[in-house]
């Protein structure tokens, strides 16, 4: 749970940088390709490796909802359903 909340710490500090340098509001929604710069991958990286631990084979897409800058990023993991994400479920950035 403390992995999935840092990455959710970390997608909301890339956004703040992104509306930042862009000149964005609160009612703009970075995409992924928008923030992945911010998260320490650099211009040519990937987010495959940001994924929540629950969704084991998932996707960064699968495990977390960006939002727009008005909204905290979100996991996606407790709507995917089934036993194993029950437990850990919510993973909520405050």
């Amino acid at each position: 749970m403390n992995t999935c909340i840092n990455n959710l710490r970390l997608i909301n500090s890339a956004k703040q940088q992104w509306a930042m340098e862009k000149g964005k509001t609160q009612d703009n929604t970075p995409a992924d390709a928008d923030i992945q710069p911010y998260l320490g991958r650099g211009a040519n990286g990937s987010l495959a490796s940001v994924i929540c631990p629950l969704n084991i084979g998932g996707s960064f897409d699968d495990s977390y909802t960006i939002g727009s800058m008005g909204m905290p990023p979100q996991c996606n993991v407790g709507s995917m359903g089934g036993a194993k994400y029950d437990s850990n479920y919510p993973h909520v950035l405050n």
